[in-house]
Formats: C-alpha cells, structure tokens, sequence
C-alpha cells in the first residue's frame, strides 16, 4: 500500500508495463511513459487519434520492446513509432493501416511484425533491413478462398535475404 502521495508520484514515473483499455486522453500524463518496455492498447472502440498516440509516443520511451495496437481503429501509422529503435515486436492486426512507411527499416531489432486484417497490401524495400525480423504475419481472414489470387500481397523481390525468417 502506498502512503504517501510521493510514493504514488515514484511509482508513476517507474511504469515499465502498461495495458490500456480505452485511451488516454490526459496528455499530461505522457511524460510518465519515459521507462515503457510494453505497451499494449485494447479495448479502444473510437477510432484511435493518430496525434494522441503521437503525443503518447513523443514522451520518448526509448526503451520500449513490445507496442500492441491490435484491433485499434488506426489508420496509419505514427512516425513516431519508427524511432523505437528498441522495439521488437509490433502488432497492428485488425487496424485500418494501409502503408507500411520506409522508415520501417528504423526498427533494427523488430523481430515480429504482425500485419494480418490490416489493409496493407505490399510492403516496402525497407523491411530489408530487419535483419532481425523472425515473424512476419500478413495473411487476411478469408485468403484461403477464391479471393487471394485477387488480393495478392506485394513483397520486395529479396525478401529471401532475412534469413531470421521463420518460415
């Protein structure tokens, strides 16, 4: 138990884990996410503000490995998500994202990216670089009928090169 309301304050500024049902529209609670490790966003029914969570991301928590935006009613996605240099696992399943930005060659140590039910539909030159990358999920409910030859999914000819793949 906490007595102390400098205690509650010490605690804040140490959050390492966050799962948030909803969002946080306070912004000026953000500057307590500098020491993020995991982010996890669920339960967002209104279409997530691509500048609230640019805001959230901006309170630079460089340390950050897990960022779970799944099921979150996104359009695109932040720039600043593309200066995580730390981050290694990036989930946008069943969001709205259509382009995956060159600047995805930032995230160095991404290790699993996670596209399925997304409306991307190729992805740039830049995913070479993840050298790291292990898992790469793109397939869309549904592609296993007739629809998937329609669909198609665009990948850089040398995908071949990430040998971390898992296949």
């Amino acid at each position: 138990m906490l007595s102390t309301s400098g205690d509650y304050t010490r605690l804040k500024e140490n959050i390492r884990r966050i799962a948030i049902h909803g969002f946080i529209e306070n912004h000026h609670e953000y500057n307590y996410f500098k020491h993020l490790r995991s982010l996890l966003i669920f339960g967002y029914r209104n279409p997530l503000n691509e500048s609230s969570l640019s805001k959230l991301l901006s309170a630079r928590p460089k340390l950050l490995n897990v960022l779970d935006l799944g099921r979150a009613e996104l359009k695109s996605i932040p720039k600043e998500v593309f200066k995580l240099f730390h981050l290694k696992y990036l989930n946008l399943q069943d969001t709205g994202v259509e382009i995956i930005s060159q600047s995805i060659g930032n995230l160095q140590n991404l290790e699993y990216l996670n596209l399925v039910n997304t409306l991307v539909m190729a992805l740039p030159i830049g995913i070479l670089k993840l050298r790291k990358l292990r898992e790469l999920l793109v397939f869309h409910e549904g592609d296993y009928s007739k629809n998937f030859a329609v669909r198609g999914f665009k990948t850089p000819r040398e995908i071949g090169r990430l040998l971390s793949l898992e296949g």
